[in-house]
């Protein structure tokens, strides 16, 4: 179980230093329209997922998952929202770094972490160690100095 939690560290922690490098890939792609960027994104993410799961034989589950989401008008609908409200958080984050607005856009990004801490605690009934908490507090004024500077 540990070993589990410290890959899940260590992937979460490699994960945010490729968000915190993007803005830098996004910039140097400003002379290209965010919208073009955001469909290239889509489009790119299709194919290699598609390829994924060929590789990975999950063939029978994506069928399976798709006759589910055409039985269920809700889950379609959920799906289908979800996937709207991802697609513009996109295109406003490539928009914002491509108008020179990374500041702003990293400070969304600084405070997606400890929203997502207090989702856990407050959904998920989730206990934090003294530790966390002071992490948390540390991390929270450390967001709140650069919002109001």
């Amino acid at each position: 179980m540990m070993a589990d939690e410290k890959k899940g560290i260590l992937y979460t922690m490699l994960t945010y230093t490729i968000w915190g490098f993007l803005p830098i890939y996004w910039k140097l792609l400003d002379h290209v329209p965010s919208d073009e960027i955001l469909a290239s994104r889509i489009v790119w993410s299709l194919i290699l997922t598609v390829a994924f799961i060929v590789l990975l034989q999950g063939r029978k589950m994506l069928l399976g998952d798709l006759k589910e989401l055409w039985k269920s008008k809700k889950k379609f609908f959920t799906l289908m929202l979800a996937s709207y409200l991802i697609t513009l958080n996109w295109f406003l984050y490539i928009f914002a770094v491509t108008n020179d607005r990374i500041v702003e856009t990293s400070l969304g990004y600084y405070i997606n972490p400890l929203v997502s801490m207090l989702l856990g605690v407050i959904f998920l009934k989730e206990k934090l160690s003294p530790a966390i908490k002071f992490a948390f507090v540390l991390a929270a004024a450390g967001v709140a100095i650069l919002t109001v500077s």
